[in-house]
């Protein structure tokens, strides 16, 4: 039996119904809800029941949540087929008081097929290099050259200065795209 993270959608918006009801001052939540408040927040791929987008949208509304603006690309995942917007942000009206001026930035760090969210609570706006921002994509016909398969034994066997995987994974992103520049050229998606 195969259980899908998405099967508990049902007990995550209970959780959220619980948690704002106790919740007096402002309140801030974001993360990736793993769903879409409306259907144009999908490109390709499957379409997504319209009961299953309501019920998160009426949990919003049962909440009291407000949207943050964002700035950015407007999907948050991608597998390369399909584009949705799965990770938000959304402030209760406290939250809209106390941070008049948040702002959510979809940012393109290329580690993961979600883009992270950076929030400024000024307005903001984040000062970026758009070629230090292109999307990092792995393309597996490269693990068939061997140089690569150096490249990736070399860099996944050092250790990882912070404890966390994801240092890994950044390491060995930038050791990807400097070997993908001297054997395969610069691609653009």
């Amino acid at each position: 039996m195969v259980i899908r993270y998405t099967s508990f959608r049902s007990q995550s918006w209970a959780l959220l119904r619980r948690i704002s009801s106790t919740v007096t001052g402002a309140w801030f939540v974001f993360g990736d809800f793993n769903e879409l408040v409306g259907v144009e927040e999908k490109l390709g791929g499957c379409v997504r029941p319209s009961s299953q987008v309501r019920k998160f949208h009426e949990t919003i509304l049962d909440c009291g949540l407000l949207e943050v603006e964002f700035s950015g690309s407007p999907f948050t995942w991608s597998n390369g087929h399909t584009w949705e917007r799965l990770d938000r942000g959304f402030i209760n009206q406290g939250g809209s008081l106390l941070w008049p001026n948040l702002i959510e930035h979809h940012v393109d760090a290329g580690a993961s097929d979600h883009l992270p969210l950076i929030f400024l609570t000024d307005g903001g706006n984040l000062r970026t290099s758009p070629r230090q921002n292109r999307r990092f994509l792995f393309e597996p016909v490269w693990a068939h050259e061997r140089s690569c398969e150096e490249v990736i034994q070399t860099e996944w066997g050092r250790p990882c200065g912070n404890g966390h995987i994801m240092g890994k994974f950044l390491r060995l992103g930038t050791c990807l795209k400097k070997w993908r520049q001297g054997n395969v050229g610069e691609y653009s998606f």
